[in-house]
């Protein structure tokens, strides 16, 4: 199984931030909506590792993580920086109309006529939606990330095709 998860796309869920306590376990920045999302995960790949995640708890924001094969202080001081991994098709499905971040980012942005705008460079989250931010060379613009905006989005594809309005650029 691990040859056929290799060949399919990996996604960043994690990091690891620092040892936690003197018997191995690690400190882990998780990039997940909810760090419960880590209990679905059949899979878990973890750079400069080959141990599998045996155990995760919520501490302070973070996760304390135990990884086989990580006993001591030192082993898990290795660890530290590494990128923790899931293959795409074991992240949650998601509603119709909504997009993993990373999904996003790298697509073209069409303007409503076909012309092409930029490619969208990051997604920023606020309080009331999400704002793609697009760039072209060094001109870069936020769209929101609202229907009014949002043409479509064709994420197979890695096409966008907004609504342009006065003042967006």
């Amino acid at each position: 199984m691990e040859a056929m998860v290799l060949s399919e796309r990996m996604v960043k869920v994690g990091r690891v931030v620092k040892p936690f306590g003197t018997d191995g376990r690690v400190l882990v920045d998780f990039f997940t909506d909810s760090w419960e999302d880590f209990s679905l995960f059949e899979y878990l790949s973890i750079d400069r590792c080959s141990g599998e995640l045996e155990s995760f708890q919520l501490h302070s924001g973070r996760l304390i993580c135990r990884i086989e094969g990580v006993i001591d202080r030192d082993a898990a001081e290795n660890l530290r920086g590494s990128v923790l991994r899931v293959p795409h098709s074991s992240l949650p499905q998601l509603d119709d109309g909504s997009y993993y971040h990373f999904d996003l980012v790298g697509c073209t942005v069409e303007d409503e006529h076909g012309e092409e705008l930029g490619k969208i460079a990051d997604v920023r989250q606020s309080g009331a939606n999400d704002n793609w931010v697009v760039r072209n060379g060094v001109r870069e613009f936020m769209v929101p990330a609202v229907k009014e905006y949002i043409l479509s989005v064709d994420v197979e594809a890695r096409l966008v095709r907004i609504r342009v309005v006065e003042g967006m650029f």
